[in-house]
């Protein structure tokens, strides 16, 4: 009965195992994902309380600039314009020297004090020239932007105009005439270039966070500030703004659209937070679970061959069983029809003991196969190395398989090079041999001629056994050594086999250093070819061929 690779129904327990797995894999991506929510919520707890501290940091930036730009600069340099009159002193100029002496008294570096109409548009100038774009613009607009942003109960307003060298910042007040409610504006323009030393100074006026758990360290170390109005950069501390741990504070509406924004550094987290801001997990956990799903993966693929081994080493049983039974019926049948004394004639009984000898080398060379496989799954096999000469060895396996081949009529021809001398195990080189021609014969066609080579080439012996059976396709003849394996029309066929004939080839090659091939046959089928180290060539007699054909299968 053939060794056939049919599917076998898989057991109850495997498919639980299987299940089991599959179970784990589901509840470990589930674990994953609630520690990485676990971290998620964590860090944004962090990222909160740290952005609370920017707002903090940024309040307290912001209002060391509302008291210095608001109290000391735009009070001081507009207090004289800013007193309650029943009558404007508008046009006079008066007023205007006395606030810009007032700002130079208090080190204020005003560029022009001014004063305007809105009704006439005209405009009168105390101080340095103002640029023609920021002239036009507090004549054009600053009435309307008045109206739009200043409300009545502000004692003053904040606007920006112009670019690059020409911006400006312009602080102004509106007056009302109590006797006839005419109105007039007065104010100031400053080179916003002079602020950034303004804005350095608050910067500079101490620390921003708590001293108790910033350990006095400089602001640098912890906060990066920056300054914006209007879309525009009067002052910045580092340009390293980040949303995820900064925060944004705007100068109250009077001094103008300033806004404020701070950043904590991320070495300032663990001087904030107990355990400094969390670190992303996400790489960590998908790590673990693709690490976790590899070897569940691993883990089921062992499982479904540790299931495949057993079932192949249940089909090993029986058809190792079956190859014993045959012989040894064989034996038992002639053995009785000697001993009961039943042959007819002397030739009979001839033929008797032929098919007895002939099942006991094929007995003994099933159970020899099966004793080197078994040695080598559990790793103990080994080789006795002694120097041997090849031809006179490979000449007594042929002799010995003789009686095996003429089952087929197979027709045994050795080729080979006299004198050549290796170093191996003898008794497992002869099983290799042995093995060799049972896979040619049992494969081969029925009267087909089986050759055996034997020489030496660049000290390496090499033995090849030669057919003339249908060959092995080439993606097929690497798979041809494993245990168990077959080819899928012999599969199919009725040839019977163990499956591990070519595995302990190989592995008896393999032991003594050598390598093993199968290519295609001159004669049209495949050639085994066995190389093997430490050979040389003494002294050569010319090349022997010998030939035995056993003519037509004996019944």
């Amino acid at each position: 009965m053939p060794l056939l690779r049919r599917p076998a129904a898989r057991p109850p327990r495997s498919a639980l195992v299987v299940g089991l797995l599959l179970l784990t894999l589901v509840l470990a991506g589930v674990l994953a994902y609630q520690a990485q929510d676990a971290a998620r919520s964590h860090r944004e707890a962090a990222e909160s309380a740290l952005r609370d501290y920017a707002t903090f940091a940024g309040s307290e930036y912001a209002a060391r600039v509302k008291g210095l730009l608001g109290e000391q600069v735009a009070y001081e340099a507009l207090w004289p314009v800013m007193s309650s009159y029943d009558t404007l002193p508008f046009p006079s100029l008066d007023l205007l020297k006395t606030a810009r002496k007032k700002a130079l008294h208090a080190a204020v570096p005003v560029e022009a004090h001014f004063a305007l109409d809105p009704e006439s548009g005209d405009l009168r100038v105390v101080g340095d020239s103002i640029p023609a774009r920021v002239r036009h613009w507090i004549v054009h607009s600053l009435a309307g932007h008045a109206r739009r942003q200043y409300d009545p109960d502000w004692e003053l307003g904040t606007a920006f105009t112009g670019q690059g060298t020409d911006r400006r910042m312009v602080f102004y007040t509106v007056k009302t005439d109590r006797r006839d409610g005419s109105a007039a504006i007065f104010g100031l323009t400053l080179d916003t270039r002079w602020l950034r030393g303004l804005f350095r100074k608050a910067w500079n006026g101490g620390p921003l966070l708590p001293r108790d758990l910033t350990r006095g360290l400089p602001n640098d170390s912890l906060v990066l500030v920056e300054v914006l109005a209007d879309g525009g950069e009067l002052f910045c501390s580092r340009h390293a703004y980040d949303p995820v741990l900064g925060a944004e504070v705007s100068l109250p509406p009077a001094l103008g659209p300033v806004t404020v924004r701070t950043t904590l550094r991320k070495q300032a987290a663990g001087m904030l937070i107990i355990g400094g801001l969390p670190r992303d997990r996400l790489p960590l956990l998908l790590g673990l679970l693709f690490l976790t799903t590899s070897l569940i993966i691993a883990a089921i693929f062992q499982l479904r061959r540790e299931y495949e081994l057993a079932r192949l080493r249940s089909e090993f049983v029986s058809s190792v069983s079956h190859e014993l039974r045959t012989p040894l019926a064989q034996i038992r049948m002639f053995g009785e029809t000697l001993l009961l004394g039943r042959v007819r004639s002397e030739q009979e009984r001839q033929r008797s003991l032929e098919i007895i000898d002939q099942e006991a080398r094929r007995l003994s060379h099933l159970v020899d196969n099966v004793l080197r496989y078994s040695r080598a799954e559990r790793q103990k096999s080994r080789v006795d190395l002694c120097d041997v000469e090849v031809v006179p060895l490979v000449r007594q396996v042929v002799e010995a398989f003789t009686p095996l081949a003429a089952a087929s009529a197979t027709t045994l021809v050795v080729e080979a090079e006299e004198g050549v001398v290796a170093r191996v195990d003898p008794e497992a080189l002869r099983q290799v041999l042995l093995n060799l021609l049972d896979n040619a014969v049992k494969y081969g066609p029925r009267g087909q001629t089986v050759t055996v080579g034997a020489g030496c080439a660049g000290g390496w012996l090499w033995l090849r056994v030669e057919d003339e059976g249908p060959g092995i396709p080439p993606r097929e003849r690497e798979r041809v050594w494993e245990a168990f394996w077959r080819l899928e029309r012999e599969s199919a066929s009725a040839v019977a086999g163990t499956g591990i004939g070519l595995a302990v080839v190989r592995e008896i090659v393999t032991l003594h250093g050598g390598r093993t091939r199968v290519e295609d046959s001159p004669a049209g089928g495949a050639r085994f070819v066995v190389e093997i180290p430490g050979a040389r060539r003494e002294p050569v007699a010319p090349a022997v061929m010998e030939e035995a054909n056993f003519g037509e299968e004996v019944a």
